[in-house]
């Protein structure tokens, strides 16, 4: 070995890995395809809850308690539905109101004019072209 030190190595190329181990051939069903393997849907796959975390005993209670008492909790509902208007319109209130919503506003306010019958069209095109002619208002 010329012009090299006495003492050092040239590092070993590295040796190739051996060849992966060939698959193992597929069991075949008696027609000669290859038996597949079938999973559930993950929409049939139940997630259990874990389970509970056992409870603490102490080694011996401090004093002894006294029985419970039954609780009663009373809930009062105070549910008002109005009656039906002329338009069919009702209000429902899950509790009682503190005020009447319709004592500020008048009748003068909800309509830009009194409106009575007698002005209203006597006959409406409409009417006129759903309604048989022996019905028609003339």
């Amino acid at each position: 070995m010329c012009g090299s030190p006495s003492g050092s190595h040239l590092p070993l190329p590295a040796l190739p890995s051996p060849p992966p181990p060939p698959s193992p051939l597929p069991q075949l069903t008696h027609s000669g395809q290859p038996q597949r393997n079938y999973a559930v849907p993950l929409w049939y796959q139940d997630v259990l809850p874990a389970p509970p975390v056992p409870s603490v005993q102490p080694d011996k209670p401090s004093k002894p308690e006294a029985p419970l008492l039954p609780c009663v909790q009373l809930i009062v509902r105070d549910h008002l539905v109005t009656a039906l208007n002329v338009f069919g319109i009702w209000r429902d209130y899950p509790h009682r109101p503190s005020y009447d919503p319709d004592a500020s506003i008048s009748i003068a306010d909800l309509a830009e004019k009194d409106l009575s019958f007698k002005d209203a069209p006597q006959s409406s095109l409409f009417w006129n072209i759903l309604a048989p002619a022996s019905l028609a208002i003339q």
